[in-house]
């Protein structure tokens, strides 16, 4: 006599699939998962983007002091001649062009990964007006270039470049240019400033070329020793 199984018809469900509360933890599962390894994936790209904007700070200071060993030891302008106006940044678009590569000037190292909107049409980093001068009277202590060697200890104090926005515009932006004196009275005032993009630290080149990711709340604290060559 042949004996026939019922063991997989239709009336037998549910033995190969899940049950409505499986399905229910399996998400939760999930969702928790997502939910831990998200912060640390936000936290990777934004490391990402630090290194880079570092590493763009590194090259403006080396363009730099390339033009400074090409040029007797003395600094560029900041802004002035190669044009006689203030709004021509020659440091950037004349300096950097000739060290870094012209392609560089407005879209390469000039442009910081951090700011993701909103860029400056000059660049994102500022030009210290204590160290690099304007030759237009008002925005230096001098309109002379400063020769590297007048900052004598102090290169490994005052910040060159830095991270910049402009306090006047809507924000986020960037800005090409900060006034030393303007900051060191005021370095949250309506104009152009050191930024920290929204991640509690200003990035910037010091002027003897290393570069360092400051906590905003030092900056700001001690900011006439950042960027004063004579605090």
């Amino acid at each position: 006599m042949v004996m026939t199984s019922h063991r997989y018809l239709s009336g037998d469900k549910g033995l190969n699939s899940f049950t409505l509360v499986e399905t229910i933890v399996t998400i939760a599962v999930i969702v928790i998962i997502v939910a831990i390894g998200l912060p640390a994936f936000s936290s990777a790209i934004s490391r990402s983007r630090q290194i880079k904007s570092i590493n763009n700070l590194r090259t403006i200071g080396q363009a730099i002091h390339l033009y400074a060993a090409d040029n007797q030891g003395v600094l560029p302008l900041m802004c002035g001649t190669s044009g006689g106006g203030f709004s021509n940044p020659i440091w950037s678009t004349d300096i950097l062009g000739i060290y870094v590569g012209s392609n560089n000037t407005t879209n390469g190292v000039v442009k910081d990964p951090e700011l993701l909107k909103n860029h400056g049409g000059l660049g994102d980093y500022a030009a210290n007006s204590d160290v690099l001068h304007c030759a237009v009277s008002g925005y230096s202590s001098s309109p002379s270039p400063l020769p590297v060697a007048a900052l004598g200890a102090r290169s490994s104090k005052v910040i060159m470049v830095v991270a910049a926005e402009d306090g006047s515009r809507a924000l986020p932006n960037g800005a090409w240019y900060v006034s030393a004196f303007g900051v060191a009275f005021n370095p949250q005032g309506p104009y152009s400033r050191p930024s920290d993009r929204g991640t509690g630290r200003v990035l910037a080149v010091f002027a003897d070329g290393h570069t360092e990711a400051i906590l905003k709340t030092n900056l700001i604290s001690d900011i006439r020793n950042y960027f004063l060559v004579n605090p």
